[in-house]
């Protein structure tokens, strides 16, 4: 069926839109710190898409709100409820006459319209102690007045609503309305509404859990179990990979600071050879007959010769032991700090002993070989043979004792150098650890909240708070054992036990979780249904009077609200995804399809997603199988099967008719 582009409200002659949407700072705003500019932002989107049918009753507070309302009141249509007053953070129901005449004159005044009026004023909760008659002639009083054009009563049965069309003729009677709680449209109420005229307020007609699902507490258990495994294997295959990196940066600077000190040992051994060399050439000849002769050619040709088969022997030696010492480097890889330090300090006093043993008959040789010349040239006896024997001894103490003095600076250096280096590593590994663990805190979270969470949510905060401390105590736990220099094995078996534990608190809280997600599903099913609710405030008052005043809603067998609730959601998504189109705008739709005198009343949200839906169904004609399937549960597979197939001959025929103009082009 069509619907209106406008419709008389009751028989009050007001004119109005399919649609009247209810501004509110408390639907999903002001959580999330948006306030009354969401508020604003919201009105305007509604007028920017034609929407000018506004219940306006909590925002009169909202300054920029008052302000756009008040500059286009002429276009507007403006609502406003009466009957319920706050106390203990309840809403308790309120109709009296005096109640009535204060909520009206109030409404005018921070609206800045004295003397003005609204187009609608309607009862937001029935008031069982107060008498009908009574809020009618409150109600008859505003009309009178002309403060008031059309007037409205919430969720009350034929007999009451009669009664009070008597004395003041009601336009419009407000109740839940939606797939979820479909009205018998034979029943008292809706053929009272419709026999007197008055126009039916949809509140609510998108449900609650159009979106939810019904969460199973082993198989979310067993997900999550299957998740933290996959991050505890990845985690143990990260942090050994970060240790084995630092180790090795380590091991590297240590080599590359022993390969630039044997460089520059080389260097010294050279220079004091060749210098030596000199010394013994010049201190032997001032003792010889003749200082150009042939002894003193010989002389300077040997010490020359042996100059360079010394050095040649020296740096051969201290080269492997470069290479001895890089292999021993990389057996400590992986060692705590002190341990690291204490045995490197072993190595490099090792090495000088080989090297002092080795050097000490290459140094021997080299003087047996001088003196030996020299007495054979110039007699045994002779002043410059005792000369260069002296000479030569003193010389391989010093070389020894510039040696071995270098080398003890060179171990200085490179255990400060190697200490520096591990407390670096040290900072990066508690960086780079705690940065990876806070990754997988993100990527656990955001996997188990995809079938925790309701729909695109995430994932609970207590369960967020849980995997935070978790990963604090493991990051203290990895940097302790990696500063320990506690070895692969090592890091595996305590780590898969601290994770082990941590698992099994976490998979406990997921469970406690999901059995509270689903006991609030099953409060906003009870909700939905009309079947009753323990939630507190005006859900429940309006609730419980819905129910008593309103035809008893379809089950599933078993009468289990949540799986009825939710195969009802189901039905409507399926017809949605049938018509291309999403969930709210089907459940308005639906609403539309009850009738002409039926207007949907949407709460809208903080991104305005309702206002779109509400456009939009007024271009969507459900057929009848269509709006029967998606509100009765126990619909059977032919009946479905019948509404799909209607559905596809639907969508052939739109098809034929598309391409036909296309071929007229």
């Amino acid at each position: 069926m069509a619907v209106c582009a406008t419709r008389c409200l009751g028989a009050s002659g007001v004119a109005v839109p399919p649609h009247m949407v209810r501004l509110s700072p408390r639907s999903g705003l002001r959580r999330r710190g948006k306030g009354a500019g969401g508020v604003t932002r919201v009105l305007r989107l509604a007028l920017e898409r034609g929407i000018n049918f506004f219940d306006v009753t909590d925002i009169l507070g909202v300054k920029d709100a008052v302000e756009v309302i008040r500059s286009r009141r002429e276009e507007l249509v403006l609502a406003l409820r009466f009957g319920a007053r706050r106390e203990d953070g309840r809403l308790v129901p309120d109709s009296t006459a005096a109640s009535v005449r204060q909520a009206c004159e109030a409404g005018l005044e921070k609206l800045g319209m004295d003397g003005g009026h609204f187009d609608l004023v309607y009862q937001e909760l029935p008031d069982p102690e107060t008498p009908i008659e009574a809020t009618a002639e409150a109600l008859k009083a505003l009309a009178d007045s002309g403060k008031v054009r059309a007037v409205g009563l919430a969720a009350v049965d034929g007999d009451t609503l009669s009664k009070a069309h008597s004395i003041q003729p009601i336009s419009a009677v407000s109740f839940h309305w939606s797939a979820w709680r479909p009205v018998d449209s034979k029943g008292s109420v809706v053929a009272v509404c419709r026999e007197l005229g008055a126009s039916l307020l949809a509140c609510r007609p998108g449900g609650r859990i159009s979106a939810a699902r019904l969460l199973n507490s082993a198989a979310a258990g067993e997900k999550a179990k299957k998740v933290l495994e996959a991050s505890q294997s990845k985690v143990l295959k990260r942090l050994e990979a970060i240790r084995d990196r630092s180790a090795a940066v380590l091991a590297m600077r240590v080599k590359r600071i022993a390969g630039i000190q044997a460089d520059k040992m080389q260097d010294l051994v050279n220079a004091i050879l060749d210098r030596q060399a000199k010394g013994l050439v010049t201190k032997v000849k001032q003792l010889l007959p003749d200082q150009e002769g042939p002894a003193a050619l010989q002389l300077a040709s040997l010490a020359a010769k042996q100059k360079d088969l010394a050095s040649k022997r020296i740096n051969k030696l201290l080269d492997k032991q470069l290479e001895v010492f890089d292999k021993r480097v990389d057996n400590l890889s992986g060692l705590p700090g002190s341990e690291f330090l204490e045995k490197l300090a072993k190595i490099q006093s090792h090495q000088q002993h080989v090297f002092v043993t080795r050097v000490t008959p290459i140094r021997r040789n080299q003087a047996d070989r001088m003196v030996s010349m020299l007495r054979g040239h110039l007699g045994k006896a002779s002043p410059a043979v005792k000369k260069a024997g002296k000479v030569l001894g003193n010389q391989s103490c010093r070389f020894l004792a510039r040696v071995i003095q270098k080398q003890d600076r060179q171990r200085q250096r490179m255990a400060t150098c190697a200490q520096r280096t591990m407390e670096e590593q040290r900072i990066r590994v508690a960086v780079q650890v705690e940065s990876f663990l806070q990754k997988q805190v993100r990527q656990v979270t955001k996997k188990i909240g995809a079938f925790i969470g309701k729909g695109a949510a995430p994932v609970a905060p207590c369960l967020r708070k849980k995997l935070s401390l978790q990963n604090e105590k493991l990051t203290v736990r990895v940097n302790a054992l990696i500063n320990k220099g506690a070895g692969a094995q090592r890091m595996k078996v305590v780590l898969t036990q601290m994770m082990k534990k941590q698992a099994a608190g976490f998979l406990a809280e997921v469970e406690m979780v999901v059995k509270r997600r689903n006991k609030q599903l099953e409060q906003a099913a009870r909700s939905a249904l009309g079947w009753g609710s323990s939630l507190p405030g005006k859900d429940s008052a309006l609730g419980a009077c819905t129910a008593e005043t309103l035809s008893e809603q379809p089950t599933c067998p078993g009468s289990d609200p949540t799986k009825t609730a939710l195969t009802i959601a189901g039905r409507i998504r399926d017809v949605a995804k049938a018509r291309g189109i999403d969930v709210p705008t089907a459940c308005m739709a639906w609403v539309h399809f009850q009738g002409d005198d039926v207007i949907p009343v949407a709460i809208v949200g903080r991104k305005g997603k309702v206002l779109d839906a509400l456009v939009k169904a007024t271009s969507v004609e459900l057929t009848p199988d269509e709006a029967a399937c998606m509100c009765d549960p126990q619909a059977s597979d032919a009946e479905w099967d019948d509404c799909d197939e209607a559905l596809r001959k639907r969508e052939a025929s739109t098809q034929a008719t598309t391409d036909g103009l296309c071929s007229m082009d």
